[in-house]
């Protein structure tokens, strides 16, 4: 390659990252049409806002923000409020978009700014107009973040192999500890049914009773259902209205508002929370959008489909609250990466079991 051709590269590289920087997206002639950024930063009146548009296609997006009275729309006299959705942090507006650049306005903490984002032509495979939307959100966040294509389908549309090996060896640790019966708490969703299937047949090669919920039982629970499900469970055992024993959450409900409630659960992950991929996710997440909260479905789409299943053992996690005042400074450690993006603030995620082995089938 000769001196001018690597200069002139250079120097396309830099205008194409100046102009990312300033929400805009070039159409270079010859090249796909952009799908937009997904995360847009402006800053009101000395405010700044970081915004995530997901999928960023034409037709339904959610919109994050954060904040009372957060909003956003295609128009700032007509935008739709800003909700709580159970086992997710921050507050999700579902706006419609057009096809190519279009304006969107947003409203967070008192404070309205009007974005331009471009979705290009075709929309997105990917539907998040439903319960599991959040979670989908972060798996397309988390494929951006990698540079990947956004995904084919949404997390819970499937179950994953390491999802549904990492159930396996949940049911065998349960019967380790002689436990006969198991509640199983599913939702309408094609994974938790496939999950549900994977649970039964692992529990009837060992020997457990699986009992649908709501049965007068005292014994564990296994939770298969999405983050909106999960939630409701948690609540019940923290509120006394459901009698388990313990809670033993599916990977894919490593999300901070989950782990964050009281409720003595403990979650299957396939990965090592504080481990070298995990802190680079953990890194990239906080750099990108400050604030968000880590889950498992973007760590997944962060790894990509290429990534080797079973690298990192499956473990248990048990979420454990520190308290500042008697822990100072320590209290910070937990697992999470410098840019501020945690898997529980304020806490920090213990391991309860060594690796978990899971019998195939």
């Amino acid at each position: 390659m000769t001196r001018w051709r690597s200069t002139a590269i250079e120097i396309a590289m830099s205008a194409l990252l100046f102009v990312a920087a300033l929400g805009v997206v070039a159409v270079v002639p010859g090249t796909p049409e952009p799908t937009g950024d997904l995360v847009h930063r402006v800053t009101v009146d000395g405010h700044a806002m970081s915004v995530l548009v997901a999928p960023e296609r034409p037709g339904w997006n959610l919109v994050l923000l954060s904040g009372a009275g957060a909003a956003a729309g295609t128009r700032r006299d007509h935008m739709s409020p800003a909700n709580s959705r159970p086992g997710a942090e921050g507050a999700w507006a579902l706006v419609k978009l057009p096809e190519g650049s279009s304006r969107l306005w947003v409203r967070q903490d008192g404070h309205t700014a009007m974005l331009t984002v471009d979705t290009g032509r075709e929309p997105a495979a990917v539907d998040l107009r439903g319960p599991d939307g959040p979670e989908c959100a972060s798996a397309v966040l988390g494929a951006h973040l990698a540079g990947t294509a956004t995904p084919a389908a949404c997390p819970a549309d499937q179950l994953s192999p390491v999802d549904g090996a990492a159930l396996r060896a949940t049911v065998g640790f349960v019967a380790a500890r002689k436990d006969r019966a198991i509640t199983l708490v599913t939702d309408a969703s094609p994974r938790s049914a496939a999950a549900a299937e994977v649970v039964r047949a692992a529990a009837a090669r060992e020997g457990v009773t699986v009992l649908p919920e709501g049965a007068p039982a005292k014994g564990p629970a296994v939770v298969v259902a999405g983050w909106e499900a999960a939630a409701a469970a948690l609540d019940g055992v923290l509120t006394g209205g459901a009698r388990a024993e313990a809670t033993y959450l599916a990977p894919w409900l490593f999300s901070p508002p989950l782990l964050a409630v009281p409720a003595g659960q403990l979650v299957a992950a396939p990965f090592a929370p504080d481990g070298e991929r995990a802190r680079h996710y953990l890194g990239s997440l906080g750099a990108a959008l400050p604030g968000a909260a880590p889950t498992g479905a973007g760590f997944a789409a962060w790894l990509g489909t290429g990534h080797e299943a079973g690298a990192e053992s499956t473990r248990l996690y048990a979420p454990v609250s520190l308290n500042p005042r008697l822990l100072g400074g320590m209290a910070h450690h937990d697992h999470g990466g410098a840019s501020g993006a945690h898997w529980l603030a304020g806490g920090r995620l213990t391991a309860v079991s060594g690796p978990l082995a899971a019998r195939a089938g």
